[in-house]
């Protein structure tokens, strides 16, 4: 049980703190990997999936529409999953402005509705978003600015979420997304970054591959993309703030659903797997995911065994006390007298009992036996 201890400790600490002290070793050693970095402006394809969204879409929408890219180089698509709100009709009121809606007629999800549009986009890069994120102005820019560099295949900008929540799970996920953050930027300057983020995520179009229908698209298309011999890079000026689910159940289910999907996601790209082909970035994906994703089982295994040891030890303290005194001298002769004492009481409980037998024998006239 020892060595379950310090095997689970030493995992959890390598997941936390090991994992991160190394990349910055390699960095340091081999030196940051450049990007190049450059202002233009591709035809973009600017793509916001939702379901439900009325309370949000209108401000969404006039956020995309005030981005700092040129009108007649982006479209703006929403991806509608059978929204049943008024989400719909929203959007309908932007056509006139340059808004094209895209409708599912069943409710599939959101990986379904960009298996659905992508297709169907006219820009050379195409960038991911939800309706709940509004982008700094030129985060569009910025994020673009990366596919100067001809071994960019995506391109992830940083999620900031919304300040004044109390909600103990926001401040959670907060801290969650700044140490996140960290290792976006060590693994972009080690090579690749691992996985995006749904809410600010660019890649080149001729990258999408139609996915299963239940997959992460944010993790499962980066690493596609990855096993394809491309860069996946964290740009930080690249901005966008949204909120958090603010309750730990909803954000605590969301997270087994991600966790449970990106295991599948990992076997669909198997190549990402083979340090021959991709070199350091599956040590990364190891490292930041495989072994995170396990961290709850050694932590559980951690608290069996340190539990474990410590009823053994209350059981193993006291035979061995005992054991030790019993070896001195004066502990044998205490515990012989004891014995003796134990003994000799018997005895003269029996002695006592016999006495009296007699004297009451002898009271009634009996003979005695």
């Amino acid at each position: 049980m020892l060595t379950v201890l310090l095997v689970s400790v030493l995992l959890l600490g390598y997941v936390v703190v090991g994992y991160p002290l190394l990349l910055r070793v390699l960095v340091a050693v081999r030196g940051p990997r450049r990007v190049h970095q450059a202002d233009i402006t591709p035809a973009l394809s600017f793509v916001i999936s939702a379901y439900n969204e009325a309370d949000v879409i209108r401000e969404k929408l006039e956020n995309a529409l005030g981005l700092d890219y040129p009108a007649d180089r982006r479209e703006i698509v929403v991806i509608s999953d059978c929204s049943d709100d008024g989400t719909d009709d929203i959007v309908r009121e932007f056509s006139g402005r340059g808004v094209r809606l895209i409708r599912q007629d069943e409710r599939k999800g959101k990986t379904a509705g960009l298996n659905l549009a992508v297709p169907l986009l006219t820009g050379d890069i195409v960038v991911f978003s939800d309706a709940n994120a509004i982008y700094n102005v030129n985060a569009l820019r910025m994020l673009v600015r990366n596919f100067a560099d001809e071994h960019v295949g995506y391109v992830t900008g940083e999620a900031r979420y919304q300040l004044g929540g109390a909600a103990a799970a926001d401040a959670g996920e907060r801290a969650y997304w700044s140490y996140e953050i960290e290792l976006k930027r060590l693994e972009t300057q080690l090579g690749s970054m691992v996985g995006g983020d749904g809410a600010i995520y660019a890649i080149r179009r001729p990258l999408w591959r139609t996915l299963p229908q239940d997959a992460i698209n944010d993790f499962l298309n980066p690493l596609q993309i990855v096993e394809a011999g491309w860069r996946g890079v964290y740009e930080p000026q690249a901005i966008c703030y949204e909120e958090t689910s603010g309750r730990f159940r909803s954000e605590y289910k969301r997270r087994v659903r991600i966790v449970s999907r990106s295991w599948r996601a990992v076997f669909q790209a198997p190549g990402v797997l083979n340090p021959f082909r991709v070199g350091l970035f599956s040590w990364c994906l190891f490292s930041h995911k495989l072994l995170r994703w396990n961290a709850g089982l050694f932590a559980a295994a951690a608290a069996v065994a340190a539990a474990t040891l410590s009823v053994e030890s209350i059981l193993w303290w006291p035979a061995q006390a005992l054991a030790l005194f019993g070896r001195d001298r004066l502990g044998r002769a205490f515990l012989a007298g004891i014995g003796d004492l134990g003994v000799e009481s018997g005895l003269g409980h029996i002695r006592l009992a016999g006495e009296g037998i007699v004297g009451h024998r002898q009271r009634r006239g009996l003979q005695p036996l």
